[in-house]
């Protein structure tokens, strides 16, 4: 696997013998899952022992297991960017508005895409969504843009038919659109090691 493995990837494993339960109790369920929908998504960056940290889950939000998957057991990356809605359900509002953003970011020059509940639906073909579902979407800059950058970005969510989470993934972690549009004085970073209040989410 050549290709660059990020947190929030979704992952297509060689076989479900593959996937190792961090939990031997859930192996069972994990298999299960698997048959269903063949992928797993990444959950921290790094590799332990050439293995991934991968959460497997299935249909509800109490069927999510923490798992192992070797960097070279991956058949296929699904990254964020990658996932576009083209025929959406029009009874689905998280896909509406997933399919009116593409409208208004087809020209954003970043990296960005669905993750959660309508990555892994777009990404496996499994329906996971219902009418209540949020869109959940990750937005990956390795350099800032222009702080006026922030407030137009999230102002493109806010007309949408459900609730719009935007992470804005830096290298170091991520920080929720809403707080770089408000230009706090300190951000709440998301990052591997714990949750901390950081002055740029940039900074080495």
């Amino acid at each position: 696997m050549k290709q660059e493995v990020r947190i929030h990837d979704l992952l297509q494993p060689a076989a479900a013998s593959c996937v190792t339960a961090e939990n031997a109790a859930d192996q069972e369920a994990i298999n299960h899952w698997l048959e269903w929908a063949p992928l797993v998504v990444v959950r921290r960056p790094g590799l332990m022992q050439g293995r991934i940290a991968v959460g497997v889950r299935g249909k509800q939000r109490s069927e999510r297991y923490a798992a192992w998957l070797g960097l070279a057991d991956i058949e296929a990356v699904h990254r964020p960017q990658d996932l576009r809605c083209e025929d959406h359900d029009p009874t689905m509002p998280a896909l509406i508005a997933l399919q009116r953003l593409q409208q208004r970011w087809k020209e954003l020059p970043y990296a960005w895409g669905p993750v959660g509940s309508v990555g892994f639906a777009l990404a496996s073909g499994r329906s996971t969504l219902h009418a209540a579902s949020d869109l959940d979407l990750l937005l990956r800059l390795d350099v800032p843009p222009p702080n006026a950058v922030w407030a137009k970005l999230l102002n493109d969510t806010e007309d949408l038919p459900c609730n719009v989470d935007v992470q804005v993934q830096a290298p170091q972690g991520s920080v929720a659109l809403a707080e770089l549009a408000a230009n706090s004085r300190k951000f709440l970073l998301r990052a591997n090691e714990g949750v901390r209040l950081v002055r740029d989410p940039w900074a080495q």
